[in-house]
């Protein structure tokens, strides 16, 4: 699941989609690319982080995309890095609160991949 980047207010699906058909191609994997609202005039943050969150919640739906959580590998680039922290924040914040609430926690570890122009690719994996 890859966020694009472009400042949160350019770039789109299609500016990264060589990339990431590269990068599926590379990977032998299928690589879901989320369009989110961009500044200032479709969102703010909150928006772009509520549609990510969205998006890998379908991603893992048995009634949506039916991936299991733990082949997801979430990332992006410049602000859609950003986005795939926000995630793996949002996903850590969720599980804290059904384990506080006792409810049945599902196994939620998730694997991510931030790009960004001052730092190397790094795959980093975690457990919320």
């Amino acid at each position: 699941m890859w966020m694009h980047g472009g400042a949160f207010i350019f770039c789109h699906t299609g500016t990264h989609a060589r990339l990431l058909s590269s990068l599926g191609a590379a990977a032998d994997a299928k690589v879901l690319s989320v369009e989110y609202s961009l500044c200032p005039d479709e969102g703010r943050y909150a928006d772009m982080l509520r549609e990510v969150t969205r998006a890998y919640e379908w991603l893992v739906d048995a009634d949506g995309g039916g991936a299991d959580p733990k082949d997801v590998v979430v990332g992006g680039d410049s602000a859609g890095g950003h986005l795939a922290l926000g995630l793996i924040a949002e996903l850590a914040k969720k599980k804290r609160e059904e384990e506080d609430g006792g409810g049945g926690a599902r196994e939620n570890q998730v694997r991510s991949i931030h790009w960004s122009p001052y730092d190397r690719v790094r795959v980093v994996n975690a457990d919320p």
